[in-house]
Protein backbone atom coordinates (compact mmCIF):
# COMPACT_ATOMS: atom_id res chain seq x y z
CA UNK A 1 0.00 0.00 0.00
CA UNK A 2 2.86 2.39 0.74
CA UNK A 3 4.30 1.64 -2.69
CA UNK A 4 1.04 2.76 -4.33
CA UNK A 5 1.10 6.04 -2.41
CA UNK A 6 4.75 6.84 -3.11
CA UNK A 7 4.91 5.89 -6.79
CA UNK A 8 6.94 8.64 -8.45
CA UNK A 9 6.23 7.60 -12.03
CA UNK A 10 2.45 7.90 -11.74
CA UNK A 11 0.57 11.17 -12.29
CA UNK A 12 -1.60 11.74 -9.23
CA UNK A 13 -4.75 13.74 -8.75
CA UNK A 14 -5.13 16.08 -5.77
CA UNK A 15 -6.10 13.33 -3.34
CA UNK A 16 -3.29 11.11 -4.61
CA UNK A 17 -0.89 14.00 -4.15
CA UNK A 18 -2.02 14.39 -0.54
CA UNK A 19 -1.47 10.68 0.08
CA UNK A 20 1.93 10.96 -1.60
CA UNK A 21 2.79 13.74 0.84
CA UNK A 22 1.65 11.64 3.80
CA UNK A 23 3.59 8.56 2.63
CA UNK A 24 6.77 10.49 1.95
CA UNK A 25 6.46 12.30 5.29
CA UNK A 26 6.33 8.94 7.06
CA UNK A 27 9.38 7.76 5.13
CA UNK A 28 11.40 10.93 5.77
CA UNK A 29 10.55 10.88 9.49
CA UNK A 30 11.71 7.29 9.79
CA UNK A 31 14.81 7.90 7.70
CA UNK A 32 15.95 10.96 9.63
CA UNK A 33 15.22 9.38 13.00
CA UNK A 34 17.08 6.18 12.19
CA UNK A 35 20.03 7.90 10.54
CA UNK A 36 20.27 10.47 13.33
CA UNK A 37 20.25 7.74 15.96
CA UNK A 38 22.89 5.71 14.15
CA UNK A 39 25.11 8.76 13.62
CA UNK A 40 24.82 9.77 17.26
CA UNK A 41 25.61 6.20 18.38
CA UNK A 42 28.71 6.22 16.18
CA UNK A 43 29.70 9.59 17.61
CA UNK A 44 29.25 11.73 14.52
CA UNK A 45 27.09 14.80 15.07
CA UNK A 46 25.47 13.75 18.32
CA UNK A 47 25.32 17.35 19.54
CA UNK A 48 23.80 18.91 16.44
CA UNK A 49 20.81 16.60 15.95
CA UNK A 50 17.89 18.72 17.03
CA UNK A 51 15.06 16.78 15.44
CA UNK A 52 13.24 17.30 12.18
CA UNK A 53 10.85 19.85 13.68
CA UNK A 54 13.72 22.00 14.98
CA UNK A 55 14.90 22.95 11.51
CA UNK A 56 18.61 22.69 12.28
CA UNK A 57 21.15 19.92 12.36
CA UNK A 58 21.84 16.70 10.57
CA UNK A 59 18.15 15.77 10.30
CA UNK A 60 17.53 18.86 8.17
CA UNK A 61 20.39 17.95 5.86
CA UNK A 62 19.14 14.36 5.53
CA UNK A 63 15.59 15.59 4.88
CA UNK A 64 16.80 18.11 2.30
CA UNK A 65 18.76 15.41 0.49
CA UNK A 66 15.63 13.23 0.53
CA UNK A 67 13.60 16.06 -1.00
CA UNK A 68 16.31 16.61 -3.62
CA UNK A 69 16.53 12.94 -4.60
CA UNK A 70 12.78 12.28 -4.62
CA UNK A 71 11.99 15.49 -6.54
CA UNK A 72 14.88 14.94 -8.93
CA UNK A 73 13.72 11.41 -9.67
CA UNK A 74 10.19 12.68 -10.35
CA UNK A 75 11.53 15.28 -12.78
CA UNK A 76 13.76 12.67 -14.42
CA UNK A 77 11.17 9.88 -14.75
CA UNK A 78 8.48 12.20 -16.08
CA UNK A 79 10.99 13.86 -18.44
CA UNK A 80 10.27 17.32 -17.03
CA UNK A 81 13.84 18.60 -17.11
CA UNK A 82 12.98 20.79 -20.10
CA UNK A 83 10.03 22.31 -18.25
CA UNK A 84 11.44 25.40 -16.55
CA UNK A 85 8.56 25.75 -14.07
CA UNK A 86 9.01 22.18 -12.79
CA UNK A 87 12.73 22.73 -12.25
CA UNK A 88 12.03 26.02 -10.43
CA UNK A 89 9.45 24.28 -8.22
CA UNK A 90 11.99 21.56 -7.41
CA UNK A 91 14.74 24.05 -6.57
CA UNK A 92 12.33 26.10 -4.46
CA UNK A 93 11.31 22.94 -2.61
CA UNK A 94 14.93 22.09 -1.87
CA UNK A 95 15.62 25.64 -0.69
CA UNK A 96 12.54 25.73 1.54
CA UNK A 97 13.28 22.32 3.00
CA UNK A 98 16.75 23.48 4.01
CA UNK A 99 15.79 26.91 5.34
CA UNK A 100 12.25 26.49 6.65
CA UNK A 101 10.89 22.96 6.95
CA UNK A 102 11.41 19.62 5.26
CA UNK A 103 7.64 19.18 5.10
CA UNK A 104 7.25 22.40 3.12
CA UNK A 105 9.76 21.09 0.58
CA UNK A 106 7.86 17.79 0.42
CA UNK A 107 4.68 19.73 -0.25
CA UNK A 108 6.20 21.20 -3.41
CA UNK A 109 7.55 17.79 -4.43
CA UNK A 110 4.07 16.34 -4.00
CA UNK A 111 2.82 19.07 -6.34
CA UNK A 112 5.26 17.77 -8.95
CA UNK A 113 3.41 14.44 -8.93
CA UNK A 114 0.33 16.18 -10.35
CA UNK A 115 2.23 17.45 -13.43
CA UNK A 116 1.83 15.26 -16.50
CA UNK A 117 5.03 13.99 -18.01
CA UNK A 118 6.03 14.19 -21.65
Amino acid sequence: MLHKMTDITKTHDIMGSIWFFVGMSIIVLGLTTLTGHVLSAVGVGGDVIGGIFGGVGISTIIGTLFVLFSGGSIVHHKKLSGDTLSVIVLLTGVYLSYTTSVFLGLLLVSYLTTVKGK
